[in-house]
């Protein structure tokens, strides 16, 4: 563990030297043995693709003036290509707390990218709601650093963007009302316990699919007892990008 920089280290060095945090990044999220990107179930790139066009930026919008994302300082065009959740929308669509995607790429002294795909964690109905906590397709999401509370109720669809916790809890960054869509989203770890495939405490199929432990996104709509799964695939890091290292949050 001595010597390797730390995550402290990425935020410092990529605000002051965007070359030298490339260079660390890379270094840092080199893939081991299994292929794993710091326990999130994401499989990286080979060895023979970790070139500077290849990294990858998962984190929260911290901030504007381009969007701080992890500390990083990424610049974009005013036209710069923006979905939520796979819908195109404009740039001034994206907001504080939102979760982002991009590939970057530097450019003098300058981190660019030519894409922002902004993805919620779970987007369905709330199952449950309490004193800072609420349940949502059978995900437990932690809301108590909404900076304004959370004003939707049970039965109310909602997307919830976040960074979920070993323990696989979503903290909440943003929570946005959404319509009463036919469909659901959700993505996390899959989990095997007890014979069964889960993220959450949602099961989404049995515990031989060759996705557990991994990262998976899927869509769900209503059904008798519970959900259905419509679509179930694995995720990757970044959308249309082929990207080699990832700094996530």
């Amino acid at each position: 563990m001595s010597g390797r920089p730390t995550r402290r280290d990425f935020l410092t060095l990529a605000a002051a030297m965007p070359a030298v945090f490339f260079s660390l990044l890379a270094r840092a999220t080199e893939p081991s043995k299994d292929q794993g990107i710091g326990g999130t179930g994401w499989t990286a790139g080979t060895d023979g693709d970790q070139g500077i066009g290849g990294t990858g930026i998962v984190g929260t919008i911290q901030r504007f003036g381009s969007i701080f994302v992890n500390g990083v300082r990424v610049q974009y065009q005013p036209d710069v290509p923006v979905w939520i959740d796979d819908v195109r929308v404009a740039a001034n669509s994206l907001k504080i707390g939102h979760v982002v995607r991009v590939a970057v790429v530097q450019k003098a002294d300058r981190v660019m990218t030519s894409a922002i795909h902004v993805t919620s964690e779970v987007v369905g109905p709330v199952e449950r709601k309490t004193a800072g906590w609420m349940r949502v397709l059978g995900q437990q999401v932690d809301i108590s650093q909404l900076a304004q509370g959370l004003k939707a109720g049970v039965g109310d669809i909602v997307a919830v963007h976040g960074i979920r916790r070993p323990d696989g809890k979503i903290v909440a960054s943003l929570v946005e009302a959404r319509p009463r869509e036919q469909t659901y989203q959700l993505r996390g770890l899959a989990a095997v316990r007890s014979g069964a495939l889960l993220v959450g405490q949602l099961k989404i199929g049995p515990g031989s699919s060759p996705l557990a432990n991994r990262r998976v996104q899927l869509t769900l709509t209503k059904a008798t007892g519970g959900y259905k799964v419509l679509h179930l695939e694995a995720e990757a890091p970044v959308p249309q990008a082929n990207v080699a290292d990832v700094l996530y949050e």
